[in-house]
């Protein structure tokens, strides 16, 4: 026997050194023996080892006491995501990880397991209310997940209580205000038609329907955030109309005080079923209600038909009580939890609480190697680390080759400062291992990309951020530092500001200006779950203005599609998005009620048209595409506030980055040459009527009847708006002009095109056609202007249809005859003939002025002089006239 323990120790002494503990710092240059750590004999490790538990075995040198003090941890630098901690842990896996409360008094345990099969990752709260020890005890649980439920109707029968929701509503059916004749009957009934988006829909309207509407209650107390959706659209015997009837949108949280949320004119038609989203979380109780109210008197033929009416409401999930503690007990999402008793009896006292952290995307090790290492399904230091050996290549590009001398200059191996990897890690396989649903070469994928070079465009090297060593490529460990990392928020980054770290390979985002998302002191603070998605509220100041607002590195679930992520790595879909911020709060502005106006650009109704990579490719834009999400027209990286007012035609700074379409003009009527000119391209000039280009010009396919406005406004067109160029009629008197017009200044598209909100600059939505700050109607019919249409918003209504103004004023025009009515004022005024009968609101190729002919009434024919000109009307004979002053 002692011959064979004799053959045994030369046989080992003869193995190849890396087999024993004698890579540094595990050796001799640091006084470490095998003795440290094992004892041959009643060891209390299950690995001979002097410590039980392999974290504890490794914790009793590397502390700030330790023999490891240069390498100290301790269990609070475990990471928990979004909360604290600075080193990956070492007593997780893919079931979680349980903390027991400080306070608890029980002496028996709590443990996880299962595999989380969660998309996202959630909290398990568990408390003991009824004391006692496994199979006595009772407890019950819930879960930081905010569950998303639904009132819905989709009005899929002629009735008053349709549900479709996950919530009943059936017992709160729609209640009519006024008229009680059923939902057959009146002007408030449940049709069939085919306007409607499934079949059936809620009808409103064809005679008086002055304070009769419809009502309907939503439970939802106790949630923390309430949506309204619904969609509607408003079929009319001809539009438009002058009918002043309209309907309502109003909500309520008690019944008695109601806010109107919108307005639908009856004057006005859409060409299909127009969707509508509207947070109503002010509005959360027992008590919440909707109602559609009419006001006047709509024809007979006039209606708004509404679907899908939605009110979706996010609460903290129910919890489950009153379950008996076991060996295995089944929670939910495939996580399980194990109680154990203790020393003393009843084990488990009441009130005591553990908690459960379960990650998504977080899988068992497939690598038998890391996977023997686990200690009761969860991932030990030894499951990464190899104690012994420090053969496997690490990511760190700066750990020395092996074998290289001992740290004390003897000869042997070495390696000290690689990190004692488990297994080569120098392209993070060991990472991929049980983060492989992370491990993806492209962002739609639901991740940011690994193993792919840093690309060319909108990127760059990094500065700081390490690439790895055998490829140069993007990895795990470029973004993420797995120990004592820089950051205290478990997210285990390089660095303390997401900004700098996403900025240090993307040169997209301008944070020098820096945009005003970006700004660290004004940007953005995600506000938290609303429009469909359920990331959480970023409520950490320091977090002002950081990328990840808006960005999950690891991508964020969409709630409404089971299995995909958001694209573009964002936390939620196209405008949802920015009404986030946008919709009165936190920014004042509330561009989502805008967007909910009878005209609007169609952000909201259409869904997946736009695309991060469509640029300059014409045929996105167009008509069977054609869409207008909000960064087509503002570059979230880029836009920021003007220091003074912007100069037409140079865009304003809330339009940097914007992709556009630059125009070469040729002869007038003629298509220029188009160039388009993607986020980056900074060659001058910079107009707003480029942004515009991008649809409203024949650079792509326009709808049947749109203007092509890159014709119109061509500088070398007989007659133009000034919106590329000064005018041609640069003499025109001052005084016809209002609120600081001339003839030589220059003009947007915008300063006609906006919304009917003077508050807020641009077109995104307005009560009046054409997205027109004041009315207009494109009609030649007769009739008479008044002096708060779109027209007068420059020129002066005395001058042009004011047929009892004082003749000084009708004088500012040159058609005004000298000392006489007969001019603008004698046709608008008087005959009652609109300035669209002879004059076109963009421009024309052909005629100067801006003068049309082929409408009636109207012009048929134009000739003009040095000293006037001869006009053939529809309306009377041809005629010539004197101008009143010199052109």
């Amino acid at each position: 026997m002692k011959r064979g323990l004799r053959m045994l120790v030369l046989l080992i002494a003869t193995l190849p050194r890396a087999v024993l503990a004698l890579d540094p710092p595990h050796d001799t240059s640091r006084s470490i023996t095998c003795a440290n750590c094992h004892i041959a004999h009643h060891a209390v490790g299950g690995a001979i080892t002097n410590v039980a538990g392999n974290p504890n075995l490794c914790m009793s040198c590397h502390t700030a006491a330790g023999v490891a003090s240069t390498k100290p941890f301790a269990n609070s630098d475990e990471a928990i995501p979004g909360v604290g901690g600075t080193s990956h842990r070492w007593d997780s896996g893919a079931s979680g990880w349980v903390k027991p409360n400080p306070a608890n008094t029980s002496s028996g345990s709590v443990q996880s397991g299962g595999s989380f099969s969660g998309s996202y990752s959630k909290n398990y709260t568990i408390t003991v209310t009824t004391a006692g020890d496994t199979g006595t005890a009772v407890f019950s649980w819930n879960t930081s997940k905010p569950v998303r439920q639904t009132y819905r109707d989709e009005l899929t029968a002629i009735a008053f209580n349709g549900s479709n929701g996950t919530l009943s509503w059936t017992a709160a059916p729609w209640t009519e205000i006024v008229e009680a004749d059923g939902v057959s009957a009146g002007v408030i009934r449940v049709v069939a038609s085919a306007v409607c988006a499934s079949g059936n829909c809620l009808r409103i309207g064809g005679g008086t329907i002055n304070t009769i509407g419809v009502r309907r209650l939503a439970n939802v107390v106790g949630s923390t955030a309430a949506m309204l959706t619904f969609s509607y659209q408003r079929q009319l015997s001809a539009c438009p109309k002058t009918s002043a009837a309209n309907v309502a949108l109003q909500v309520s949280s008690d019944g008695t005080t109601w806010v109107t949320l919108a307005t639908y004119n009856l004057s006005e038609c859409d060409t299909g079923q127009v969707a509508q989203s509207f947070d109503v979380t002010p509005y959360i109780a027992a008590t919440t209600q909707i109602r559609f109210l009419g006001s006047g008197t709509a024809a007979a033929t006039d209606f708004i038909y509404v679907d899908n009416v939605q009110v979706e409401a996010l609460a903290n999930a129910s919890a489950v009580t009153n379950v008996t503690t076991a060996g295995t007990v089944a929670l939910d999402e495939g996580i399980t939890v194990a109680f154990a008793n203790g020393a003393s009896s009843p084990s488990f006292k009441l009130s005591d609480q553990w908690t459960v952290y379960a990650n998504a995307d977080v899988q068992q090790p497939a690598s038998l190697a890391l996977a023997a290492r686990l200690a009761n399904g969860k991932v030990t230091c030894s499951s990464c680390h190899n104690e012994h050996s420090q053969v496997a290549e690490p990511f760190d590009s700066a750990a020395k080759a092996y074998p290289t001398p001992g740290s004390s200059g003897s000869a042997g191996p070495g390696g000290e400062g690689r990190h004692n990897q488990r297994l080569d890690n120098d392209t993070n396989q060991m990472c991929g291992d049980c983060h492989s649903t992370r491990i993806v070469t492209a962002a739609s994928q639901g991740s940011h990309p690994v193993g792919v070079s840093v690309p060319s465009g909108n990127y760059k090297p990094p500065a700081t951020l390490p690439l790895d060593k055998r490829s140069g490529q993007v990895r795990c460990m470029s973004c993420h530092r797995i120990h004592n990392s820089p950051t205290s928020d478990g997210s285990l980054l390089r660095m303390t500001s997401t900004t700098s770290l996403c900025t240090d390979c993307h040169t997209l985002a301008d944070t020098t200006s820096p945009a005003a998302h970006l700004a660290a002191t004004t940007g953005a603070l995600w506000p938290g779950p609303g429009y469909g998605t359920l990331f959480p509220r970023i409520a950490d100041t320091t977090k002002r203005g950081s990328c990840a607002n808006c960005h999950q590195s690891h991508g964020w679930p969409d709630n409404s599609i089971p299995g995909q992520d958001y694209p573009a790595l964002l936390v939620n879909r196209e405008e949802n998005l920015c009404y986030a911020c946008h919709d009165g709060s936190p920014v004042a502005k509330n561009l989502l009620l805008l967007f909910t106006k009878s005209y609007r650009h169609p952000t909201g109704d259409y869904s997946g048209r736009h695309s991060a990579g469509e640029g300059g490719d014409s045929t996105k834009y167009g008509t069977s595409n054609r869409h207008a999400e909000c960064e087509d027209c503002h570059n979230p990286h880029r836009a920021r506030a003007d220091a003074a007012a912007p100069v037409a035609p140079a865009a304003s700074n809330r339009l940097l980055g914007a992709a556009r379409v630059a125009v070469t003009n040729g002869a007038a009527g003629t298509v220029p040459t188009y160039t388009f000119r993607g986020s980056t391209d900074s060659t001058a000039p910079i107009a707003e009527y480029q942004v515009c280009f991008k649809c409203h010009s024949s650079w792509t396919s326009q709808p049947v009847g749109q203007t092509d406005l890159a014709l119109r406004f061509n500088p070398n067109n007989r007659s133009y708006h000034s919106v590329e160029a000064i005018g041609k009629n640069t003499n025109i008197n001052i005084n016809s002009f209002i609120n600081g017009w001339t003839g030589t200044k220059t003009m947007y598209c915008t300063d006609c095109h906006t919304g009917d909100d003077v508050s807020v600059r641009g077109p995104h939505g307005s009560q009046y056609r054409y997205l027109l700050s004041q009315p207009s109607i494109a009609s030649s019919s007769r009739r008479l202007m008044a002096s708060t249409e779109e027209c007068f918003a420059c020129h002066r209504f005395n001058t042009y249809a004011n047929e009892n103004a004082t003749i000084t004023e009708k004088s500012y025009s040159r058609f005004n005859l000298p000392s006489t009515d007969e001019g603008h004022t004698k046709h608008l005024g008087d005959h009652q003939y609109p300035c669209y009968a002879c004059h076109d609101s963009h421009g024309s190729s052909t005629a100067p002025h801006m003068i049309v002919t082929g409408r009636n009434p109207g012009i048929i024919s134009y000739t003009e002089t040095a000293t006037g000109g001869t006009c053939t009307p529809t309306c009377h004979d041809p005629e010539s006239y004197t101008i009143n002053y010199a052109r």
